[in-house]
């Protein structure tokens, strides 16, 4: 049951009747609790209820009917990898043109075909497809590509200049863009990696930081293990005081924090800062556009988060995780490097940052 609703309660309605265990899968938690709280109204509340980050595992059925159409076109391919060998996928309004074109290419990739189902047209004329699976599915291209992008906004310092160029020797592609502000330049990137099917992530890299030849490869390499980290940083740090990571947590009320000491590996995090941020297209797929945006909603209170802050709350709206790999660090250029050293400089004379759990928490 890909896409939570109505035919959560009536699988499983026909599951209590005929044997069999549902699944039923979502990108957004408050639908699927409200699908859950329907069913278990009606007595057929049981089976699982999944997000879609913790799917997992094939099914003999799967019933594709997950968002708009143009979110169904974007995630297909990730749901006929849900589809057991022998097991049938059937999706909702294939009258819509190019979906219909979209599920056909995808079927006969794996050697089989789309059929429409003319008994489940309606009187708007909307109709469902099945596709049947063979017996051997075939192994689906996992190979990470990535494209890099720079947002231009300000001047290009040139003591950063021959990180970039580090980047164009490894033979890296680059989002061709010129000057624009933060929010609409990284928007743009996006939007250029939806658009090129041979790129599965874009890789941004602020133009004010120093960032190591080796980048690419060390947040690339938790996707290889990992393909569901669908959004990956490094542990980056604020140019202005107290210097402190642009890594940060959300608390009980609300409020933000960040830490003094990152363990070192794979963290998750609530909020992230996207001078190295490493975002796969499932992601820009699942979060709806504008992805990066600055919000000035509180401006009367002198607050103004930006756009990674609207990015990384639209990713955890729409079940994004966000990951920092605490290993990798690209210097924020102000007037001296903003590094673990220069944080921990500026806690030791301003011990009063820090509670005394050791939690830096934002001004708010």
């Amino acid at each position: 049951d890909c896409g939570s609703g109505f035919t959560s309660y009536l699988l499983r309605l026909w599951a209590k009747e005929n044997g069999g265990q549902v699944t039923s899968l979502d990108t957004d938690p408050d639908w699927l609790a409200k699908s859950k709280a329907y069913a278990e109204e009606k007595g057929v509340g049981g089976g699982l209820w999944k997000l879609w980050d913790d799917r997992s595992g094939s099914f003999d059925f799967l019933f594709y009917d997950l968002g708009v159409i143009s979110v169904r076109e974007r995630m297909a391919r990730a749901s006929l990898d849900l589809v057991a060998p022998n097991g049938t996928w059937m999706g909702d309004d294939l009258h819509w043109a190019g979906y219909d074109h979209e599920m056909a290419v995808l079927a006969a990739q794996q050697g089989s075909k789309l059929v429409m189902e003319p008994e489940s047209k309606d009187k708007f004329g909307r109709f469902a497809g099945t596709i049947d699976m063979p017996a051997e599915k075939r192994p689906r291209q996992t190979e990470v590509s990535v494209i890099i992008g720079f947002p231009f906004e300000r001047t290009i310092p040139s003591e950063t200049e021959f990180s970039r160029v580090a980047f164009a020797q490894q033979g890296f592609a680059y989002v061709n863009m010129g000057y624009s502000r933060t929010d609409l330049g990284r928007c743009m990137m996006a939007k250029h990696l939806l658009e090129n099917p041979e790129f599965t992530h874009l890789l941004m890299l602020d133009t004010d930081h120093l960032h190591p030849a080796d980048t690419v490869a060390r947040l690339v390499r938790h996707v290889q293990k990992d393909p569901k980290k669908l959004v990956i940083g490094g542990l980056n740090y604020r140019r202005g005081p107290p210097f402190e990571p642009n890594v940060y947590f959300l608390d009980p009320e609300g409020k933000v924090f960040t830490l003094k000491d990152f363990p070192k590996g794979i963290v998750k995090v609530h909020l992230l800062g996207t001078c190295a941020m490493l975002v796969a297209r499932e992601a820009f797929e699942r979060i709806p556009c504008p992805w990066f945006k600055y919000n000035y909603e509180q401006a009367d209170q002198y607050k103004f988060p930006s756009e990674d802050t609207w990015f990384s709350l639209e990713a955890l709206r729409h079940g994004v995780g966000l990951w920092c790999d605490t290993t990798c660090t690209s210097p924020h250029m102000i007037v001296e490097w903003a590094d673990k050293n220069r944080f921990e400089r500026y806690v030791a004379e301003h011990p009063d940052v820090l509670t005394k759990d050791g939690l830096l928490y934002l001004q708010q």
